[in-house]
């Protein structure tokens, strides 16, 4: 039986093809063969996975193979039929088995025009993290402190996440490090993380905020654009040692007065 969990998925959203080999006798030398196709980007999911069936008073061996996959092109994606074939021992001796499957035909969409140009994201959830931490006490002026972004997101490889990239202020300055990807597998299928260390160099005194993080992404079953935002905690900034507090700096000046009250005279 070969089989998938989306028909009708969109160009790059996670597909989950599933193989089950039934067998009432033990097949040996079993050979299942790979779905594969030029513009289906495909990996193992799993181990393959062993249960037992009864079907018809018949006790079944059933083997199932997963594989997650991510179509790259729009339209029509033929997968054919796959096949096994292994040998069956019997009272007339051994004898070769070879069995296939139906194919499938998947209808990939293509990116909803809607979508606009951000970065094509096909999922059906976002968590997004932001935290601004230090390891001083009492950070001041100059101090650099950390600023971690973590994106996680079902049903995409880690290197489909967006990039994201923030400009200094005058508040502050940002020196940002390359992000580092990653993805895992779960019967879910896979799940793609991102996380982006941003050193953050404060140049005024006061709280310290830094914008929030947002990201679109398109829910396939919903087939609508959703954004997800997470703010930064804040922190307080004090000033440098002897430094002169921004409001008495900008105080103007006081001259110096002359005494121009008349002397008196003392008759003589």
């Amino acid at each position: 039986r070969f089989k998938t969990d989306e028909l009708q998925p969109y160009v790059q959203q996670q597909v989950i093809l599933t193989l089950e080999l039934y067998s009432a006798a033990t097949l040996q030398n079993a050979k299942l063969t790979t779905p594969n196709h030029p513009n289906l980007l495909l990996e193992r999911l799993s181990d393959d996975q062993i249960r037992y069936e009864e079907i018809n008073g018949t006790s079944y061996q059933v083997l199932t193979r997963e594989y997650v996959a991510f179509p790259q092109r729009s339209g029509t994606l033929e997968l054919i039929n796959q096949s096994v074939e292994g040998t069956l021992n019997t009272g007339s001796g051994r004898r070769l088995v070879s069995v296939k499957s139906t194919p499938i035909t998947l209808d990939v969409l293509p990116i909803p025009a809607s979508y606009g140009n951000t970065n094509w994201l096909p999922t059906n959830a976002v968590a997004v993290k932001s935290q601004l931490t230090t390891t001083l006490t009492d950070p001041r002026v100059g101090d650099t402190l950390n600023w971690n972004i973590s994106l996680t997101a079902q049903g995409v490889l880690g290197e489909q996440l967006p990039t994201l990239s923030f400009d200094s202020t005058r508040a502050y300055k940002l020196y940002p490090t390359s992000p580092v990807f990653d993805s895992s597998k779960s019967s879910a299928g896979i799940m793609g993380r991102q996380s982006i260390d941003i050193e953050v160099v404060p140049t005024q005194a006061g709280e310290l905020t830094l914008p929030p993080v947002t990201v679109t992404y398109w829910d396939p079953t919903e087939r609508a654009i959703k954004t997800v935002t997470a703010n930064t905690n804040t922190l307080e900034v004090a000033p440098l040692p002897n430094s002169i507090p921004q409001s008495d700096a900008s105080a103007p000046e006081t001259e110096p007065t002359e005494n121009n009250t008349p002397e008196s005279t003392v008759p003589t």
